[in-house]
């Protein structure tokens, strides 16, 4: 199993990308064997943990921020098998298992991204004409080894790679828009920090909400010692 950051530019620090992996590496305490590799696809990898493989962003053809995920589509990029890709603004719960995650839920056949199930209601009132969708990418998972996988890069960096980054808002109205295949995770098992305040889903995405705010942070270290106390 691959899990994968990416950290491009000065937004996210490697202290970011190291807080999450720590996140990670600490959900599962001693009870599960920790055979994940974890890597970071960036453009500066010092001050990442040692047991975080750095892999350089190619500088062709040049990409901007959220562009650069999609790379990790393509045929000849370093990773084989089972992977999942987190946002470094993803927070994953103490003594959650993530093994139970991908066993249960993914379907390796295509990609699986984020349910923006809170979108559905306002995007054809709203944001019809933005090409908005009802999916997000802060947490995909796929097999690196799927032709169809692959082609999601291989449409995106043909002709028109210009025009689809001129067209779109990122990588999740591309894959919709273009017409690729994904499944989503089920909605009790990722939770948006803005718009599903249930506290029960084991990971938490901070979409369109300051990450690094202090009421994002205080609410991360409330949630640690609530757990805590259950768990401990």
């Amino acid at each position: 199993m691959n899990i994968i950051f990416v950290k491009w530019g000065t937004k996210y620090s490697s202290d970011d990308v190291n807080f999450l992996y720590y996140s990670i590496v600490n959900s599962v305490g001693l009870c599960y064997p920790l055979n994940q590799k974890f890597f970071c696809y960036t453009d500066d990898p010092s001050g990442l943990n040692k047991d975080i493989q750095a892999i350089d962003i190619l500088k062709e053809p040049p990409l901007r921020g959220i562009w650069n995920k999609l790379r990790m589509f393509e045929k000849d990029f370093l990773l084989t098998g089972k992977t999942i890709y987190m946002d470094l603004d993803v927070y994953v719960r103490i003594k959650f298992n993530p093994k139970e995650l991908w066993d249960s839920v993914v379907d390796w056949d295509n990609l699986t991204m984020v349910d923006s199930w809170f979108k559905k209601d306002f995007i054809p009132v709203t944001r019809k004409h933005h090409l908005d969708v009802t999916v997000n990418s802060s947490l995909l998972a796929w097999d690196a080894d799927n032709p169809k996988i692959h082609n999601i890069w291989k449409h995106f960096n043909s002709t028109k790679r210009d025009y689809f980054l001129r067209k779109y808002i990122g990588i999740d109205r591309y894959i919709i828009h273009e017409g690729f295949k994904i499944n989503t995770f089920p909605r009790e098992l990722i939770q948006s920090w803005y718009n599903d305040k249930n506290g029960k889903a084991p990971i938490v995405t901070f979409e369109e909400v300051d990450y690094a705010s202090s009421s994002v942070k205080s609410w991360i270290e409330s949630d640690k010692l609530a757990l805590q106390r259950i768990y401990v």
